[in-house]
């Protein structure tokens, strides 16, 4: 599953600071240090990606510090501070960025939590390559600028994205929840050398593609590496056969909660959610407190 948000100016400090995310080992009760820690020990450590990384004298794959991040938020170099040539104010925009996130199906997430060592490192390995692919695709695809000329505004491609990544274990409830937070930078340079807003438009047309593609991939990769097999896709999405449907509705509070929100304030039956409006109420219902 990939989802796409846009992240207004203030709001990528949640993804820095947010405790719902500060993972102790006693987070699930029965399971060891071990096992709830797979991903415990990198929550909320951003690193640098996409291709733009190096083109700002940063390294891929480099912790986000807060300095390099306000920089790049300003439409700064994050080395030297100074301003980027640009065809456009930063003042001007809303948004700061656009929050891919992709999701492991909910049975991936209980093997990551419960299988030993070489499960759970096989599971966060394959995670990380399938968002990377799924990513490139974007890049290639998805990451254009637009550019005007005798007053006509036009697509133009660009030479790829700078993005933070935030990779996750625990949904808010606290149960397992295996996602990744690609945070894309509204910020893209064109093929003049000129740093501008990134066309979101294009970037949204993509992210359902990019979203398949990496379900693809990861079944992919744990199909070879451990030997996994699948059940029907459902909406693109299988779940791991072998793993009991109970025992991944035990570890779905987020989700039941959610539905029961649908039920109480805007009377949606959860199970008809092939329905355009229900699909929306269920968007807010997953805000509502």
């Amino acid at each position: 599953m990939l989802s796409m948000s846009a992240v207004r100016d203030g709001g990528i400090g949640y993804y820095l600071s947010s405790p719902e995310y500060s993972v102790s080992g006693q987070a699930l009760v029965g399971l060891s240090t071990e096992q709830v820690g797979a991903l415990a020990e990198g929550e909320l450590r951003a690193r640098w990606s996409g291709s733009l990384v190096e083109e700002l004298g940063l390294d891929r794959g480099s912790n986000v510090t807060r300095d390099d991040l306000d920089r790049v938020l300003s439409w700064k170099n994050p080395v030297n501070g100074e301003d980027l040539p640009t065809r456009s104010r930063r003042g001007s925009l809303k948004n700061c960025g656009f929050d891919l996130t992709f999701s492991a199906p909910k049975s991936v997430s209980v093997l990551l939590h419960i299988g030993g060592p070489d499960i759970s490192g096989a599971i966060r390995e394959a995670h990380d390559r399938s968002v990377e692919s799924a990513m490139q695709m974007v890049e290639q695809w998805g990451a254009t600028v637009r550019r005007s000329s005798g007053g006509v505004a036009s697509e133009q491609p660009s030479k790829g994205i700078l993005s933070c990544t935030f990779v996750h274990g625990l949904s808010r409830s606290m149960d397992p929840h295996l996602h990744s937070h690609v945070v894309v930078m509204n910020l893209s340079s064109g093929m003049d050398g000129m740093w501008s807003a990134v066309d979101s438009r294009t970037l949204g047309w993509f992210c359902k593609a990019a979203g398949s593609y990496y379900q693809a991939q990861l079944r992919h990769s744990l199909t070879k590496e451990i030997g996994l097999d699948w059940r029907a896709p459902v909406n693109g999405i299988s779940d791991v056969k072998g793993v009991n449907r109970s025992v991944v509705s035990e570890f779905s509070e987020r989700s039941r909660d959610i539905d029961e929100k649908l039920v109480k304030y805007f009377g949606i039956d959860p199970e008809a959610i092939y329905l355009p409006s229900s699909k929306s109420a269920r968007k807010l219902a997953s805000v509502i407190d």
